[in-house]
């Protein structure tokens, strides 16, 4: 059985799923699934509708507070947008001053961690929104792909294995589980992985994202 190490799998994939742009604005037809699914799952904690001026906030206190608060994470959303991570942090750590229990702040800042390559600074955030929603699929997924990137392939199993019980066509967990499997020498079970990463990134119209899965499937078997 052979394995692929992630250097390879990002000189063929590249950084795809983690760019810039997720979560946030102009999305790639590569991004566009989990961003669209992430929004989803973030509606219940995160208001991103129209913000009026600070200077029309309610003057209650907690109203206050609140309003502040999606003021910040929509600033959050554009400074992720533009590439500012350290805006973006200043702006997860400013929501979570006011409000030490906010899902959508470390889900962000531990995606911004992670764009930075500080992975196991973003598996501390990622594990703090899970305390406060273990529901979402999002900060598991988050979770599974920091340790993909710090080697620890077989705790990104279990990760990943969640985001698909909760989100059964997350074409991303099939991905990035096939990879870890790979790195552990299971490669069959990693070829079924990516063959099905595939399958749904062109049933959610990403063939670019399909033809990938399938060229990291394809190094595998030459590997």
């Amino acid at each position: 059985m052979k394995t692929l190490k992630l250097a390879a799998v990002i000189a063929v994939f590249g950084t795809m799923f983690f760019t810039s742009q997720t979560l946030a604005g102009s999305l790639s037809d590569s991004n566009a699934l989990l961003v669209t699914q992430a929004k989803t799952e973030l509606k219940p904690h995160l208001k991103l509708s129209k913000i009026e001026p600070l200077s029309k906030l309610n003057s209650s206190p907690k109203a206050h507070d609140a309003n502040n608060i999606d003021v910040l994470l929509t600033q959050i959303s554009q400074d992720l947008d533009k590439g500012d991570f350290q805006k973006a942090l200043e702006g997860c750590n400013a929501v979570l001053k006011i409000d030490e229990n906010n899902f959508p702040a470390y889900f962000f800042r531990g995606f911004t961690y992670s764009q930075l390559g500080e992975y196991q600074t973003a598996i501390a955030d990622f594990e703090q929104a899970i305390r406060i929603d273990p529901s979402s699929a999002y900060p598991y997924f988050g979770r599974g792909f920091a340790n993909v990137h710090l080697e620890k392939y077989r705790e990104s199993l279990a990760d990943f294995q969640q985001t698909i019980k909760t989100e059964p066509e997350f074409a991303h967990a099939y991905f990035w589980r096939g990879i870890a499997l790979a790195n552990l020498a299971q490669t069959d079970e990693a070829k079924s992985d990516l063959q099905k990463a595939a399958e749904l990134y062109q049933k959610q119209g990403n063939p670019e994202a399909a033809e990938q899965a399938l060229n990291v499937f394809k190094k595998i078997e030459t590997a």
